[in-house]
């Protein structure tokens, strides 16, 4: 069947200066079927918006919701058929500088923006109509997505992260199954030979582009009436590039190092210009604007120093250890020289220059990595807005680049304004050094919710006046404070005044009796929506499972961008869906070979070098559980908005080693556990001759950060498993788990665990599913020759005094600490967060997250707790340490080896 009208000539970027033009009309009437088909309502609903703006009010809403729902039921997906998943994308929450621009640059467009972003209320409305769009489909796909306004992000960046969790699905080496327990139902296979349809505007083309795990992907967007397409292929051909994609699928047979490199070589270009093309015509997403530079000239620049002996790796590099895309500042000075014939000087910063690349790096995130990394980021000049967005200079940009390619190459890890840059290395053995990089900054704790977003985006306080009934069921804001906030020209004073005002609202309303003011979706954030395909299932909807998930959560865990596109790894990764387990029984030792190094080993052979066989018979067993705290947000705003501090982690690494030392415990569970600290961990002397690891420096359960467990190789160790305790569906949170004998025919099972954070109210839901599937796991924990062992459950829940998790009371688990210090809690003791002792902690953890978060909870009548404490309670400097071990400064006074302190039960085997 022919699916489109090809012109006769191929036109490329040098003599069409518009991908637009590109599209060819689509002439099938219907049955142009696809894997999975994504729809972005927000690029339809601007079209649907005026033809109704004669009306006004929920008239509009009303009537706008029909017309959508119309095109895309009577239209799209009569034309188009969806096989295996079906996706709809509804924008939610803007990030902060967008929200700051829409104030204070609000330009003729602001209106249609406005009427389809998660301020209006019309968004809750589609939402509520398009999740039954699947269902009422003659042949329904297998799964179905819904994701709206009450999840935040433009749809670009959900786009990403669905693709990418798809992509995790079908990584080659069984990392997933297909059967969540969550879900009666299975969802569909995923292949990388899957086919892709994106339907809404021209720039999803970029979208596709981004998607580097897939390359059949169709883009179709609706002009005048008129559906058009352009496939993965047509875009390569107008980039010049569609040579790459033939020779990688030339071959599908060959599996070898030289079709290896060229999809390694796809995925790199592909990335690379999705940043020239932003960065030449900017995107409206996120209110990019070009750079001022033509596509034409970055391109041919790219080709030409691609071309040259000096040309050693593309614009963007990633590691196996980390999701953010590392961007070569050297690189890019030398295409946008190349390209605009400047040289732009000596290097020198530019505010202005750095908010711009800050800006483009977040949307090129956006549509690349699963989506925006920091929704809190603002430009710096609140108090001095300028009248117009300001223009950047070449040259200053140049000179720009050359200051951080400089700046990052001698002080690594130093941070240049919102730009964090860095000399990176992958961190796994045998890759090579990526110079000096500059990367999004991060910060996964702050987001607008649709009502927020009301009160800081409308220019006038009518807008808000008139919309705020509608999210509060009937309330109003008091006389004046609408105008007042619109006014305000410094957001960060703006978005201190909305929550003010907001929070009295909440009250009164409850006040009232009814808490239904938290009924709209405009008042929080949300997951997205996620059904299955599943017959007999009650529903609702009938037929169908359901369940809520957190995009891209997945993928990040998986580093399924990374794995599919970039490395190609072939390593088996053994993440479980649900509440599985991956079965291996090894753990890895030390062996003094040639150069000494790490080896998987069957955990019947692990035994300590001084002895022949493992201990048969244990007196006392001494456990620890410590939170080490990770180095991914040092010198960030707290999730509450405090003001960060330098973490100093290189010199906590040498404070935590010394204190873990000199516990000499048979079993030590570590959370927040990165790659850099196993790799310095794992070269301590005492670690190597004492201690078998769960995990190696590259696996899933620390990448980009996990739980990890020391064990005494001198235990008899009958078991290790990594269990999955998801908090949503496609969520992974690994706890590993090791089965030592204390006695003969007596199993223990010892587990280390982290749970959600409850930082927002999303966590906290979710957090009630974790804990379920947590009892669900120990309740069916493992037996040896038939016996059920006993079971130790440590780590960091993450929970509140006053508020702590127990199992249910038949389960037999008991809290070693309050068994023995029974009147602690009360007066305040045995606090792991603890601002008061631990000067560190008070600087970064809020007062209400105080408490006896990490904990170790027993159950066996084996075991009697004869003696608790917690570790790490002394300062760094008084430890010894008094100059930092990577730079010439003094140790802070405030530093402690980490923001928690640890905790050590020692058991009278019994």
């Amino acid at each position: 069947m022919l699916h489109r009208c090809r012109i006769l000539w191929t036109a490329d970027f040098r003599t069409s200066s518009k991908i637009s033009d590109e599209f060819n009309n689509v002439l099938n009437r219907s049955g142009w079927g696809f894997d999975h088909v994504a729809i972005d309502m927000g690029a339809l609903a601007g079209a649907a918006g005026r033809l109704t703006r004669d009306l006004i009010g929920q008239d509009r809403d009303a009537e706008t919701v029909k017309v959508l729902h119309r095109q895309v039921t009577n239209v799209i997906l009569r034309r188009i058929q969806p096989k295996k998943s079906l996706a709809i994308f509804i924008d939610g929450s803007e990030p902060l500088w967008k929200v700051r621009h829409m104030r204070l640059y609000p330009g003729k467009k602001f209106e249609g923006k406005f009427y389809r972003s998660a301020a209006s209320p019309m968004v809750y409305l589609l939402e509520d109509k398009m999740r039954q769009v699947a269902v009422d489909l003659r042949t329904p796909p297998k799964e179905f997505v819904v994701s709206g306004a009450g999840v935040p992000g433009p749809v670009e960046g959900k786009i990403s992260s669905w693709m990418l969790d798809l992509a995790s699905r079908a990584l080659p080496d069984g990392a997933v199954t297909l059967s969540p327990p969550f879900l009666s139902g299975t969802p569909a296979e995923v292949t990388f030979n899957d086919t892709f349809c994106l339907i809404g505007g021209t720039d999803l083309f970029l979208s596709a582009l981004g998607a580097t795990p897939f390359h059949n992907i169709t883009t179709v967007t609706l002009q005048q009436g008129e559906m058009k397409s352009l496939s993965m292929t047509e875009s390569l051909e107008w980039l010049a590039m569609d040579h790459l994609l033939k020779s990688e699928t030339a071959d599908n047979g060959d599996q070898g190092v030289g079709r290896q490199e060229l999809r390694k070589r796809l995925a790199l270009v592909r990335t690379d210009v999705v940043f020239f093309y932003l960065m030449a015509n900017g995107i409206s997403a996120t209110e990019l604007s070009g750079l001022g530079v033509s596509f034409k000239d970055l391109m041919e620049a790219y080709t030409a120093e691609e071309g040259t002996g000096a040309y050693q790796q593309h614009l963007f590099e990633e590691t196996p250890n980390d999701t953010s895309l590392l961007l070569s500042p050297g690189v890019l000075e030398r295409v946008l020289s190349r390209a605009t014939r400047k040289s732009g000087g000596a290097p020198r910063p530019c505010r202005q220059s750095a908010d711009y690349l800050e800006v483009l790096l977040q949307t090129h995130a956006m549509i690349c990595s699963g989506g925006i990394r920091n929704f809190r980021w603002t430009p710096d000049d609140n108090d001095s807005v300028p009248e117009k967005p300001p223009k950047i200079l070449i040259e200053r940009f140049l000179g720009h680049l050359k200051y951080l390619n400089t700046s990052a190459r001698e002080d690594a890890g130093g941070t240049h304004g919102d730009i964090a840059s860095a000399a990176r290395t992958s961190g796994a053995e045998g890759q090579s050094k990526v110079p000096a990089a500059v990367v999004a900054s991060v910060d996964w704790t702050f987001a607008l919710t649709g009502l927020e977003t009301l009160l800081l985006s409308a220019p006038k306080p009518e807008m808000v006046n008139q919309i705020i009934p509608v999210f509060t069921k009937g309330h109003a804001l008091p006389a004046g404070v609408a105008e007042d906030i619109v006014n305000t020209k410094n957001v960060m004073e703006a978005i201190e005044k909305t929550r003010n005002i907001l929070q009295v609202v909440k009250d009164d309303s409850l006040d009232e009796g009814g808490g239904a003011v938290r009924e709209h979706p405009a008042l929080d954030h949300h997951p997205s929506h996620y059904f299955v395909r599943t017959p007999g299932s009650r529903g609702p909807p009938p037929g169908w499972s359901y369940q809520s998930i957190n995009l891209g959560v997945r993928a990040a865990a998986l580093g399924a961008r990374y794995r599919t596109g970039i490395g190609a790894s072939t390593v088996t990764s053994r993440v479980l869906d649900g509440v599985g387990v991956a079965s291996k029984n090894t753990l890895f030792v030390y062996t003094a070979k040639q150069d000494g190094s790490w080896s998987e080993e069957p955990c019947g052979a692990i035994n300590s070098p001084g002895l022949s066989t493992p201990t048969e018979e244990l007196s006392t067993l001494r456990v620890v559980t410590w939170n080490v705290q990770f180095n991914r947000h040092s010198g960030e705003r707290t999730p509450l908005g405090r003001e960060g501090i330098d973490w100093c982690t290189p010199t906590r690494y040498v404070a935590l080693t010394k204190t873990l030392e000199a516990l000499d415990a048979d079993v030590i569970g570590m959370q927040e556990v990165e790659p850099a600290w196993w790799k310095y961990l794992s070269e301590q002397p005492w670690v190597r001759e004492r201690y078998a690891l769960s995990c190696n420096g590259d696996s899933h359960a620390i990448r980009p950060w996990g739980v990890m467990l020391l064990v005494k190789r001198h235990l008899r160790v009958e078991g290790m498993h990594h269990a999955n305790v998801p908090a949503f569906s496609g969520h992974t949170s690994v706890m590993p788990e090791v089965t030592i004998a204390i006695s003969k025919k007596v199993p223990v099972t010892i587990a280390s665990l982290h749970l959600l954070a409850p930082y927002n109210k999303n966590n906290v839901n979710n957090r009630v599913t974790q804990l379920e599937n947590l009892t669900k796991r120990m309740r069916a924990r493992p037996s040896v020759a038939g016996v059920f062992s006993g079971a130790i459950v440590m780590g960091d829940f993450n929970d509140c005094a006053g508020n702590y998790f127990t199992f249910p009371p038949e389960m037999g688990f008991k809290d070693a600490w309050s068994l023995l210090h029974p009147e602690d809690d009360s007066k305040g003791e045995g606090y792991t967060i603890d601002g008061n002792r631990n000067s560190y902690a008070g600087h970064i953890i809020e007062r209400e997250f105080f408490g006896r978060a990490d904990r170790v909870l027993f159950a066996s009548r084996h075991l009697q707790p004869i003696h608790t404490e917690l570790v790490g309670t002394t300062p760094v400097r008084e430890l010894g340490i008094t100059r930092q071990v990577n730079c010439d400064k003094a140790v802070p006074e405030y530093l402690y080896p980490s923001d928690h302190f640890g905790l050590l039960v020692e058991f009278q085997v019994v």
